[in-house]
């Protein structure tokens, strides 16, 4: 009787543990990128400071967009991206992300679980 109500105690412990953790990762900040931006990006093909419209841009669309962010677990860094006009592909640890038009010209994103090791190219070095 006794190890089953030790059994029943553990298996209670960590459901809630689970739980609390779910509610933590789905929980909705509020963070300020604006402040977090570096002084430039390299986008299309060149860099862009302060002074660009790019930037402008960005910057005010983080102002007013502060609030609903979702934190995500670290296993969702990014590994590798592949661009093209028409295709966008975003490689992580336990993901594959697509942003691509659909027949209709309306622009989707459709992602599904996949190892790395399923979806990998190594990025060249022009001199090897």
């Amino acid at each position: 009787m006794k190890l089953l109500l030790k059994a029943l105690i553990s298996i209670i412990v960590i459901s809630v543990s689970a739980i609390a953790i779910k509610l933590y990762w789905n929980r909705d900040v509020a963070i300020n990128f604006s402040e977090l931006m570096p002084k430039e990006f390299f986008y299309c093909g060149e860099n862009i400071g302060p002074n660009s419209k790019e930037y402008i841009h960005m910057k005010k669309w983080f102002e007013a967009n502060q609030t609903k962010w979702k934190y995500t677990p670290l296993n969702n860094i990014q590994r590798n991206t592949f661009k093209s006009p028409t295709m966008t592909i975003n490689v992580f640890l336990e993901s594959i992300s697509v942003i691509y038009p659909d027949k209709n010209g309306a622009w989707r994103e459709a992602s599904r679980e996949s190892k790395l090791d399923e979806f990998v190219l190594t990025c060249q070095n022009s001199e090897n």
